[in-house]
């Protein structure tokens, strides 16, 4: 099979009998993911960033299973999920702990997003009470 020159471009080594450039090769892998690593602990370290992020998950739908009766669906399910394991896998190649983090924020949200619309609708329900009580 021919090589591109796209790929043949983009490849690291020229060579791979060449030591020099198999050491290169590695030491540029090796900062590509330092930096990828600190990118994602970055992102990471702020709870707005952390909320967008499990806003994300939750789109790719990786919480949830893919099926779908229309295979089209079905399918644009799964490539969504898979995009959605790959923003986890980032993050627990980054720091593990930062994930558990982002997951404990979005479960009391959502416990509180919950408690505070029991108590909306428990107002609601007492003015409703208190409108339909006939004036003294």
């Amino acid at each position: 099979m021919a090589t591109s020159n796209n790929e043949r471009d983009s490849a690291l080594v020229a060579n791979a009998a060449d030591a020099k450039q198999v050491g290169h090769a590695r030491r540029k892998e090796r900062d590509e993911a330092a930096r990828k690593r600190g990118d994602v602990l970055h992102l990471m370290s702020d709870p707005v960033n952390r909320r967008v992020v499990w806003d994300w998950l939750e789109f790719c739908g990786i919480f949830e299973s893919p099926f779908h009766p229309s295979n089209s669906f079905q399918s644009l399910n799964i490539g969504r999920g898979d995009v959605g394991r790959m923003i986890v896998s980032e993050i627990a190649k980054a720091d593990q702990e930062l994930y558990f983090k982002m997951q404990r924020e979005a479960a009391q949200a959502t416990r509180s997003n919950a408690v505070e619309s029991r108590a909306m609708r428990t107002q609601s329900l007492t003015q409703q009470e208190n409108d339909d009580e006939p004036d003294a």
